[in-house]
């Protein structure tokens, strides 16, 4: 009964820490436009507030993984809320946007730190099938935040001001940390550190030299770069140039969010039904899908809210699909390397995507066409690798 009541305790605790990186930027997406008014900023500026955030989250990962095997899981996730939450009290009380900027990177190496404790500690605790339930709650949990945050943040923004989102988050942070002080246990296995960081940068060249593990994470960069894309622009297309109100971009946001959460329940079935490289098939054709419908929609409509939204519900719908089996062929062959090769894909998944969104956004095409092509050339030129690659190995088998 005890080992029962701590594991859920431990379950509880990292679903609590994995929320902290989409609640990041989801929960003031509403309060964009009030933002920009405030600090005179353009549209490029907007974007800069979410993108910063996102690879500082990724690049962080980088130092995170040698602190959390070098240090302890307890300590780092500690630190890493508490950083994240003194972050976004100088976001809070800031009138400088460089040290907004500044306030965001440090609140994404917080995230970064509570990321990669949360996907330790599962592994250090669980095995199997078990530890595969445990990590599919997780991004359960990730999925979850899209879909209520932003309504949340439409309702601080609504009532009060864009300040208000971070005076949530600061409470959360500072919740998540008591939590841990008061509940979290050491997980790390005696003695791992040693061996694992002496051997580190031998160990990084590995894993970024095997096929395997690049052609699946890239697969869930391209899945992020349209995530990050979608996320930053939206709120500029429906609700600066759309006129919508706060409280309905809350509700069309939440409601792909929404659609995105019942995908990824659903992945684990179509996995079970069709195989991990199958799924991936079916993910990306479905993204492909979705770049063709963001043609087909703003190329004969023009711009509109449900044609960009569709689009994007079924974009995100592929990825979700997509993103479970990519990352375990990823890490398939690191069952010894296991805290190194996730830290690292979290770091090109996350990272990767915001540097390649950021590229992206700054062609001279509208949104609708840089997600058209991410879908047709992006998403469509990795299926067919996959689909070579998987006839490859079957001829070979």
């Amino acid at each position: 009964m005890g080992t029962f009541s701590g594991n859920r305790r431990l379950i509880v605790m990292m679903m609590a820490l994995i929320v902290l990186t989409p609640m990041g930027v989801d929960i003031f997406l509403p309060s964009l436009p009030m933002l920009a008014q405030d600090f005179a900023l353009d549209t490029a500026g907007i974007k800069w507030s979410i993108t910063l955030y996102l690879i500082s989250m990724g690049a962080g990962q980088l130092v995170a993984g040698p602190l959390v095997d070098g240090l302890g899981r307890r300590p780092m996730a500690i630190m890493g809320a508490l950083v994240y939450g003194l972050a976004a009290a100088l976001c809070l009380i800031t009138d400088q946007i460089t040290l907004f900027y500044i306030g965001r990177l440090l609140q994404g190496f917080g995230a970064s730190l509570a990321t990669v404790v949360a996907f330790s500690c599962v592994r250090d605790r669980f095995e199997g099938e078990r530890r595969a339930g445990i990590y599919s709650f997780l991004n359960a949990a990730v999925c979850v935040v899209p879909a209520l945050a932003p309504l949340l943040g439409s309702l601080l923004a609504a009532f009060w001001h864009w300040r208000a989102s971070f005076v949530f988050m600061v409470v959360f942070a500072l919740g998540v940390t008591l939590f841990c002080l008061w509940g979290l246990e050491e997980t790390r296995p005696y003695g791992e550190h040693r061996s694992r960081l002496s051997h580190y940068g031998r160990d990084v060249l590995a894993i970024l030299r095997n096929g395997q593990f690049v052609f699946h994470v890239l697969i869930a960069m391209t899945g992020m770069t349209v995530i990050l894309i979608y996320v930053t622009t939206a709120p500029i297309l429906l609700m600066d140039r759309a006129g919508l109100s706060e409280l309905a971009f809350g509700s069309w946001f939440g409601a792909v969010a929404a659609i995105n959460v019942v995908a990824y329940f659903l992945a684990p079935r179509l996995i079970a039904r069709l195989g991990q490289h199958r799924a991936i098939h079916a993910g990306l054709a479905v993204m492909v899908i979705g770049g063709c419908l963001h043609a087909l929609l703003y190329g004969f409509s023009g711009p509109g809210v449900a044609s960009f939204m569709l689009p994007n519900a079924v974009m995100v719908t592929g990825f979700s699909l997509t993103l479970g089996a990519a990352l375990s062929l990823a890490l398939e062959p690191y069952a010894d390397r296991a805290g190194l090769a996730s830290s690292l894909a979290g770091c090109c998944q996350m990272g990767g995507g915001a540097l390649l969104a950021s590229i992206l956004t700054m062609l001279p095409l509208a949104p609708q066409w840089i997600l058209a092509l991410i879908g047709i050339v992006g998403a469509g030129g990795l299926l067919l690798m996959a689909l070579v690659i998987f006839h490859r190995e079957q001829v070979l088998a």
